[in-house]
């Protein structure tokens, strides 16, 4: 594994602030087209048949592990080009390609290769999965092909240097940021106990030690434990974090095995503030740890859509076209699909091609629904500037919304 890398100036480096103009993220509502046998949207528009025709791919798991994460961003992608599909006076028709790779990293590879082959795709939505990118990065890299990650947060996705890639959430190892903020503002914590689950590999390490890293430049105390992937047992653990004094919890790693560290802070009464990233934000933690999940809270690149007061509009188009509130990673999903098309009515008819869409995206800004969006023009990292982390907290036995994280320890 790539050993994570801290952000180099820390605090500097997350006050920057995304320059130039903003897009708006407006846009009117639409009809469905249907969806044909090979995965491919209908235009929808008379005009069709004489105006040019681009795709978006979405590149998803859509049958996999994180299939609702996957489904959740084809939504918000196809109902972003139905809307854009309604208007009247258009220069072009959009379709969407699904690429389901089941969360599987070789068949990552054979879904990036298809949306590649098909020259009407001039960009991609996806992948869903760290491990999916890392593996489709690659093919997409070779054609140039614009690539709008919205829910992988690994940093190696940054050292592969991928010049089609827009990472367009904040990386893994930004979110420590916002769980450091909250503790000490939010839930006043004097010593933060961090469990570094091994099971979950590198996004456990990303977790872990770059909030070990905050925690020791602003000289605040932490216990740090590791714990081994073959451990289920998590006494220990909780042994060694309150023998060395720590009054909350924040745990590196996913859902199933939260639910287990969950049940162990359960039985002793620990009393303070329990928070993860969004490796538990999964309704399967929930089910696991049963009551035990209670008043946990989790930071994560993802927006409430349902229940935001800025996301109205769009979640109520959401749920007159799909008769359900959108889940989280839709609205993300709608973003960048505005952000794209509105990049691509930017170009000349000439111009509009994967190589100059990627340069142009990797230059532009957009004010979205979830987040700011703009990118260092050479590696395609967001910038960022405080927006698109949220706080969720286990409320009644469901995940209830909280609003933006907090960025910054109040002084």
């Amino acid at each position: 594994t790539t050993p994570p890398g801290r952000p180099a100036t820390r605090r500097r480096f997350l006050l920057l602030a995304a320059g130039a103009a903003t897009l708006t993220a407006a846009g009117s509502l639409a009809a469905w087209a249907g969806l044909s046998d090979d995965g491919e949207e209908g235009d929808g528009s008379d005009a069709a048949a004489s105006t040019p025709v681009y795709t978006i791919g979405l590149h998803a798991d859509l049958t996999g592990d994180q299939k609702a994460v996957g489904r959740a961003q084809e939504k918000g992608l196809r109902l972003a080009v139905e809307q854009f599909n309604a208007r009247k006076e258009k220069r072009f028709t959009l379709a969407v390609k699904t690429a389901d790779d089941a969360g599987n990293p070789d068949r990552a590879v054979t879904a990036a290769k298809r949306l590649v082959a098909d020259r009407s795709v001039v960009a991609v939505v996806g992948p869903t999965t760290d491990a999916t990118a890392q593996a489709a990065l690659a093919t997409y890299d070779g054609a140039l092909l614009p690539v709008l990650a919205v829910s992988p947060g690994a940093s190696v996705l940054q050292v592969l240097g991928a010049r089609s890639l827009l990472h367009a959430r904040p990386l893994d190892t930004i979110l420590p940021f916002y769980l450091s903020a909250y503790l000490r503002d939010t839930a006043k914590s004097r010593t933060v106990g961090i469990v570094d689950d091994r099971a979950a590999d590198a996004y456990a390490q990303e977790i872990s030690s770059t909030l070990s890293g905050i925690l020791r430049d602003e000289r605040r105390p932490a216990v740090p434990k590791v714990v081994s992937a073959l451990r289920t047992d998590f006494g220990p653990t909780l042994d060694a974090l309150l023998d060395g004094g720590a009054d909350s919890v924040v745990f590196a790693g996913y859902h199933e095995r939260a639910a287990l560290l969950a049940r162990e802070l359960k039985d002793r009464d620990f009393p303070g503030a329990r928070t993860a990233a969004q490796g538990v934000l999964d309704d399967r933690f929930l089910s696991a740890a049963g009551d035990a999940a209670e008043g946990w809270v989790i930071v994560a690149p993802a927006m409430d859509a349902a229940t935001a007061p800025e996301a109205k509009v769009f979640a109520a188009a959401h749920r007159k076209r799909f008769g359900a509130a959108p889940e989280p990673y839709a609205a993300e999903a709608y973003d960048v699909a505005r952000m794209t098309v509105r990049t691509l009515s930017g170009l000349p008819a000439g111009r509009r091609t994967r190589k100059e869409l990627t340069t142009a995206l990797r230059s532009a800004t957009y004010k979205g629904i979830t987040k700011n969006f703009a990118f260092d023009k050479e590696k395609g990292t967001l910038v960022i500037d405080g927006t698109g982390v949220y706080l969720w907290k286990v409320s009644g036995g469901r995940f209830t919304y909280q609003g933006a994280a907090p960025f910054q320890v109040a002084t």
